[in-house]
């Protein structure tokens, strides 16, 4: 049987793997609203409260009232794309492009290595007897 590997974690013996991107199975605002305060704190740490709350508008969320723009970069786009235009805050804020761009992936690095499963994931209603169904 395959093993399946994600970042340090192994399954040795998995029967189904289900990837969700568009909230079929699970609620995305919830996971959403995780991981932007998560990125957020961790842009905060190395630029600021101003550089934070650029990176808020720029990213397409308001931690404020939870509203998410679904069309904006955070719900729409892969991280390897977000992180370029997350690294606008930055450079708006005086930081050379280069140098915006490194602490941005370092933020989001930060981000994701302190971030614990489920990540903020509910499953939408029925999902689970769904999955369950024989």
């Amino acid at each position: 049987m395959p093993e399946l590997s994600a970042g340090n974690t192994s399954i040795e013996e998995c029967e189904l793997v289900i990837f969700d991107k568009d909230g079929t199975l699970i609620d995305q605002h919830p996971l959403l609203l995780q991981l932007a305060t998560t990125r957020r704190n961790c842009i905060r740490e190395h630029g600021g409260e101003e550089i934070a709350n650029l990176w808020e508008k720029i990213v397409g969320v308001n931690l404020k009232t939870g509203k998410i723009d679904y069309s904006g970069p955070l719900g729409s786009i892969p991280r390897s794309e977000e992180l370029l235009v997350a690294s606008a805050a930055f450079y708006l804020s005086g930081f050379p492009w280069d140098n915006a761009i490194r602490t941005t992936r370092k933020a989001y690095n930060e981000a994701d290595q302190s971030s614990t499963p489920p990540f903020g994931s509910v499953l939408l209603e029925g999902a689970k007897e769904t999955l369950l169904y024989n």
